[in-house]
């Protein structure tokens, strides 16, 4: 992001699920001028492949944790930039998708 020229987020913002008071962070944040919050989130695979890492659940109820988690942070009438790591390494498109979400430039 940074090489791309756009201004470092806020890492690891807290946020506060009012329905169950779980407490979620999100990987990256940019607050413009107006107040609008872009929350970006890195997507790795290794939660969904390795069994390990999904603590016992299935790989769909790690996807409805993660849906949960989503419509949780939508309260807070963020921009939710999600993307992987096939986007990281496209630095043109990911260049592009951070501008259309609207991320400040450095």
């Amino acid at each position: 992001m940074y090489e791309l020229g756009f201004a470092l987020p806020q890492l690891q913002v807290a946020f506060n699920d009012p329905v169950t008071h779980r407490r979620y962070r999100a990987d990256f944040m940019w607050t413009l001028p107006n107040g609008i919050q872009i929350v970006g989130e890195f997507d790795g695979r290794q939660k969904y492949v390795d069994e390990g890492m999904r603590n016992g659940l299935t790989v769909e109820q790690v996807l409805e944790k993660e849906k949960a988690r989503e419509s949780r942070l939508s309260i807070y009438d963020v921009r939710l930039l999600r993307f992987g790591y096939a986007e990281l390494m496209n630095p043109a498109y990911f260049k592009k998708l951070l501008t259309e979400f609207g991320v400040p430039r450095r």
